[in-house]
């Protein structure tokens, strides 16, 4: 993990007019308060995307939003999964004679074990959008710049 520049030039956001490490880092916070609502958790991801799709002057607050929205994303696919596995675990577990609630507390130790370093990288991304930087994770980063040169444009038509 390493710290890289951010590739603009320094200004405001087109989201409230705020600065632009303030927007990065904001967004950051939101994905995080929204992740620890009980039902908006697995929806958490619509904040960044949203931010990433309106944000029209920062390429920096794009890329945090992106970045969020991989995370938080990543986070809902295995919450989602989570659920799905469990009553299959349950039956194999019921099979191999272990109790459900063993199954149940394994479900939940790795479910929280997944949101709790998700929270841990969200945190640490906006503190270095705080600081106007980009915080590369090897993966995540990757993925961004990849989504980030896909252009989002109104027009479909040919």
């Amino acid at each position: 993990m390493e710290d890289r520049d951010p590739r603009n030039e320094t200004g405001r956001s087109s989201l409230f007019n705020m600065r632009q490490n303030a927007a990065g880092a904001f967004i950051g916070v939101l994905t995080v308060a929204a992740s620890f609502v009980p039902v908006a958790s697995y929806f958490s991801f619509v904040i960044p995307l949203a931010a990433a799709l309106i944000e029209r002057k920062s390429q920096f607050v794009r890329a945090c939003g992106i970045q969020y929205l991989i995370l938080s994303a990543a986070v809902s696919v295995a919450s989602l999964v989570t659920i799905l596995i469990t009553p299959y675990a349950e039956s194999a577990m019921n099979a191999a004679e272990m109790s459900t609630t063993f199954t149940l507390g394994v479900v939940g130790i790795v479910m929280s074990v997944i949101r709790i370093a998700c929270f841990v990288l969200i945190m640490m991304t906006a503190y270095h959008a705080y600081k106007m930087k980009i915080f590369s994770l090897p993966c995540v980063t990757l993925l961004a710049e990849k989504l980030q040169n896909i252009p989002i444009s109104n027009n479909c038509s040919k």
